[in-house]
């Protein structure tokens, strides 16, 4: 499961800041005890505000978690 930890945006002078954090927790199939939890961060700043860089920062973030996946399997 993925789970949004933190979502921040700002406008400063030179348009948008955003942070995001997501937290991935990686389960067994059987009992669904937790094997792992994984974090995935993403920063960026835009000249203009907007929804779709708040979109990309949370892909963004989702893909970094996902990417340490077969680490965490060894």
């Amino acid at each position: 499961s993925v789970s949004l930890v933190r979502m921040d945006s700002e406008t400063t002078s030179k348009g948008k800041v955003a942070t995001c954090i997501v937290s991935a927790t990686l389960r067994t199939a059987r009992g669904g005890a937790i094997f792992a939890i994984l974090e995935g961060r993403a920063h960026a700043e835009d000249g203009a505000p907007s929804r779709s860089l708040d979109e990309s920062l949370l892909k963004s973030a989702v893909h970094g978690a996902l990417n340490r996946v077969p680490d965490a399997l060894k």
